[in-house]
C-alpha cells in the first residue's frame, strides 16, 4: 500500500455501515465539498455542524446527525477542543483534488470499500454485489449499503454503471485498488439459511428462516405473470410481516392490497398497494396505469400509494411515479425488508419513510419515485448494535464486579473502549440509558443505580425467564 494512504484498521474495528450523502450517486462529493467549506470557514462545534448540514443539504436534523457522525468516525472531519476541522487526508482532496486519498481514508475505517472495487472487476448487479459482500461477513438484508458505497465510489469515478444497470470498476478504480491493503474474506463466507417448511400462516417477526422463505416467495411470485393473485398474496403477507394491518382486495376499481398503520388518531396512516407481475423480470413505465393507481389512493382515502414489482426500470418510470406521487418498491427490496425485520424489527412509524419524507419542520410529505431506505437501514442497525452493547455491559459486570465492586456507566464505558467490545459510537449517556433499562424490575439483569454503580442481578437464564414472561403477557399470540 502507498505510504501516503492511511493504514487500514483491523477488519473487526472498521465500520460496516456507510452513510450516504445528498445529490444522488454522482453528487456525493459535491455535497461533501459543501460541508467541508462550512467546516473550513466556521470551525463549528459538532452540534452547530449538524444544523449547518441540515440547512445546506436540505435534510432533517436526524439525517444530518447521521451524516455528521459518519464523517467524524470515518476520519473525514475531526474534532479538536470542541471544534470541527477537516482532517489532513480530507484536506488533500479538498485543496488538491486527491480523491484517491479521500476514498483510501474511508477504506481504512469502513469495510468493503476497496474490496468492492476489486469485486467489480466484472459487471455485477446491485443484488449480486450484495451477495458478494456476504463472503466478507456482511450479510445485509437490503441493497442500501451497496448503494451507499456506490455513491461514494461512483462520484469519485472509481466505478461506473453499464447500460444494463450493472456496476463495474473503471480503469482508475482498478489502478487505485491495487495500491490498497485489502481484506481477505477467508472464512467469512456464511452458509445461506434454508427456508423452513411450515403450514401456511400469518408470519411472525424474529424467525430468520420464516423471513427467508417469505422473501423468496415475494421475489419468485413477482415474475409469475400467469398467476398475479400469487404475487398479490405474497405482497400482502410481506407487509403483514412488517407489522401492517394488510388486507388483499383486488377486483375492478380496487387496489390490490390495502395497508393500515394504527398508530393513534394523529399518527395513523393508510397505504394502497398495487402489485404488478412481469414475466421478463423488469417493470417498465408502459406497463403501469398511473392515473388508476392515483384513483385507488383517493378512493380508499389513503395517505400514500405504492407500486410493487420486479426490478422497476429507471428513467421514464421513475419520472412518472414522481409526478403521480406513487412510491415504487422493487420486489427484491420488499424481500430485503422482510429479512431485515426478522433481525431488527422496526415500527410502523419507521416504515412510513417508505412512502413519505419528513420536512425540516416535521411535517410528512407524500413521496413519489424510487423508495429510499437509508433512514430504515440506519434505524435497523441501531437495534443489533444496542443489543451488542447491552450484552457487553452484562459481560463486563460479571467479570469485574467480584474484583472491583459496583461499576458506574463511565467505568463501564472506559473498560469497554479499552477491551474493544461492541461500543463503537457509544457514549457515557448511552451506557447509562442501557443500564437503566437492564435494571428495570421487568428485566432486572443488573442491580444498582447511577450514583453507587451496578452489579449483576442473577444468572442470564433468570433474565431470560423474566423476558419470556413479559412476552407472554404483552404478546401471547407470538408464542402460539
Amino acid at each position: 500500500m502507498t505510504q501516503e494512504y492511511p493504514k487500514p484498521s483491523p477488519w473487526p474495528q472498521r465500520r460496516s455501515a456507510v452513510t450516504p450523502m445528498s445529490g444522488g450517486y454522482d453528487g456525493y462529493l459535491d455535497s461533501l465539498r459543501r460541508v467541508c467549506e462550512i467546516v473550513e470557514d466556521r470551525h463549528p462545534s459538532s452540534e452547530e455542524l449538524v444544523e449547518e448540514i441540515s440547512r445546506c443539504l436540505g435534510v432533517t436534523k436526524k439525517a444530518a446527525e447521521g451524516k455528521e457522525s459518519f464523517l467524524r468516525k470515518a476520519g473525514v472531519i475531526q474534532v479538536e477542543d470542541g471544534l470541527c476541522l477537516i482532517s489532513n487526508e480530507t484536506r488533500q482532496w479538498f485543496e488538491k483534488d486527491r480523491v484517491d486519498i479521500l476514498i483510501a481514508t474511508l477504506h481504512s475505517r469502513c469495510r468493503f470499500i476497496g474490496e468492492m472495487i476489486v469485486e467489480l472487476d466484472k459487471p455485477l448487479s446491485t443484488e449480486e454485489t450484495r451477495s458478494v459482500a456476504a463472503r466478507y461477513g456482511l450479510r445485509w438484508a437490503t441493497n442500501s449499503q451497496i448503494d451507499n458505497r456506490r455513491g461514494w465510489l461512483q462520484s469519485s469515478d472509481l466505478i461506473m454503471v453499464t447500460d444494463d444497470r450493472r456496476l463495474v470498476a473503471t480503469e482508475a478504480g482498478r489502478a487505485f485498488a491495487k495500491r490498497l491493503t485489502l481484506h481477505d474474506p477467508g472464512d467469512n463466507t456464511a452458509t445461506p439459511l434454508e427456508p423452513e417448511v411450515r403450514e401456511p400462516q400469518e408470519p411472525s417477526a424474529g424467525t430468520p428462516t420464516v423471513a427467508e422463505a417469505l422473501a423468496s416467495e415475494v421475489i419468485s411470485a413477482s415474475t409469475d405473470s400467469k398467476n398475479p393473485d400469487r404475487f398479490e398474496e405474497a405482497v400482502r403477507t410481506g407487509f403483514a410481516f412488517l407489522g401492517f394491518d394488510a388486507r388483499r382486495l383486488g377486483g375492478s376499481g380496487k387496489t390490490d392490497v390495502l395497508l393500515n398503520a394504527p398508530l393513534g388518531r394523529d399518527q395513523a396512516y393508510r397505504v394502497t398497494v398495487d402489485a404488478k407481475t412481469v414475466g421478463a423480470g423488469v417493470l417498465g413505465d408502459h406497463q403501469v396505469d398511473w392515473p388508476t393507481l392515483k384513483e385507488h389512493r383517493i378512493k380508499h382515502q389513503a395517505d400514500y400509494a405504492v407500486l410493487v414489482g420486479p426490478e422497476p426500470s429507471s428513467g421514464r418510470l421513475t419520472q412518472r411515479a414522481e409526478e403521480h406521487e406513487i412510491a415504487v418498491l422493487s420486489a427484491s427490496l420488499l424481500a430485503g425488508l422482510c429479512r431485515q425485520h426478522a433481525e431488527a424489527p422496526l415500527g410502523l412509524a419507521d416504515y412510513r419513510t417508505l412512502f413519505a419524507r419528513q420536512s425540516v419542520d416535521g411535517t410528512w410529505i407524500r413521496q413519489g419515485g424510487e423508495v429510499d431506505t437509508a433512514d430504515l437501514d440506519e434505524a435497523a442497525g441501531e437495534g443489533p448494535r444496542m443489543r451488542d452493547v447491552a450484552a457487553a455491559i452484562v459481560k463486563v459486570l460479571s467479570e469485574r464486579c467480584m474484583i472491583v465492586g459496583p461499576l458506574r456507566a463511565r467505568d463501564l464505558w472506559l473498560i469497554m473502549l479499552e477491551r474493544g467490545d461492541m461500543a463503537e459510537g457509544s457514549s457515557n449517556d448511552e451506557i447509562q440509558d442501557l443500564l437503566d433499562m437492564l435494571a428495570h424490575p421487568l428485566v432486572r439483569a443488573v442491580d444498582g443505580d447511577a450514583q453507587s454503580g451496578y452489579v449483576p442481578s442473577s444468572k442470564p437464564a433468570v433474565t431470560r425467564m423474566r423476558l419470556q414472561l413479559l412476552t407472554t403477557s404483552v404478546a401471547p399470540e407470538a408464542l402460539s
